[in-house]
């Protein structure tokens, strides 16, 4: 429809049960996500230097089918997919990380809000054990106060 001359679809759809993350079909390159800025500043770059070698329209076509017919075989597919596979594995271990950081900063937070309670829960009962006891010091005991710790509400 928009009469180019190249495409790139980029997608996470599957077109088959083992593919990789890239392919090429009537000319149309295939790739995931995951290489797509790869991909894109390959072609980037060689467009620029292309353009700025000034070749004749025979010469830039012939060089622009010779990149083209690179990133057609499997010396190009094998890297891509390569880094495809990289940059998922990354992805996947950062959202591990991610979620047991998570997980370990609840357990803090739930620890410190015990500790603060206790510690609060503590020096009521030792301040009112010694007021019982010492009436005539309930001024001076009576302003002592444990600051509790400032944590929110919860971890977003």
């Amino acid at each position: 429809l928009r009469e180019a001359e190249y495409g790139i679809l980029i997608t996470n759809a599957k077109r088959y049960k083992h593919d990789s993350g890239f392919s090429v079909a009537n000319g149309i390159i295939i790739i995931h996500p995951a290489g797509a800025l790869v991909l894109i500043n390959i072609l980037r770059d060689n467009l620029i230097n292309i353009a700025k070698l000034k070749l004749s329209k025979t010469q830039r076509e012939k060089t622009i089918n010779a990149i083209l017919e690179y990133l057609q075989g499997p010396s190009f597919a094998n890297s891509i997919e390569g880094i495809i596979q990289d940059t998922i594995d990354l992805h996947s271990n950062l959202d591990k990380e991610v979620t047991e950081h998570v997980k370990h900063w609840e357990f803090r937070f739930a620890k410190y809000k015990k500790i603060n309670s206790n510690a609060n829960r503590i020096d009521s009962k030792v301040v009112k054990l010694f007021l019982e006891d010492n009436r005539k010091t309930k001024g001076l005991i009576s302003k002592h106060h444990i600051t509790p710790i400032l944590l929110p509400e919860k971890i977003d």
